[in-house]
């Protein structure tokens, strides 16, 4: 089931009326919260990885024994945390820099 994010939009709007009827009549919403967690997982916009990684990917979380989707979020874990610190000094050195300058 393909949703288009505009029909996802839609079909949300229709379950939260959906819901106020269901609660106003006394029936519980259960179903009508499990119907909209698959709509919303389906209008989601996922990042595609490149086939070419999952050899890789996949030999990695098997030595690791950790799923692989576990592995993807230490490796960007990591790469933004190293990102975030080349940010600071590039930002601390830039003040420094124009500290002098004044």
């Amino acid at each position: 089931m393909i949703v288009i994010r505009k029909e996802g939009k839609r079909w949300l709007k229709a379950l939260k009326i959906a819901k106020i009827i269901f609660e106003d009549q006394g029936y519980h919403p259960g179903y009508l919260d499990e119907v909209e967690r698959v709509i919303k997982r389906k209008i989601m916009q996922s990042a595609k990885i490149k086939e070419e990684y999952f050899p890789i990917v996949f030999k990695i979380s098997a030595s690791k024994r950790i799923p692989m989707t576990q592995l993807v979020n230490q490796i960007i874990r990591n790469c933004l945390n190293e990102e975030e610190r080349v940010y600071e000094r590039e930002s601390e050195a830039g003040f420094a820099e124009h500290s002098r300058k004044v």
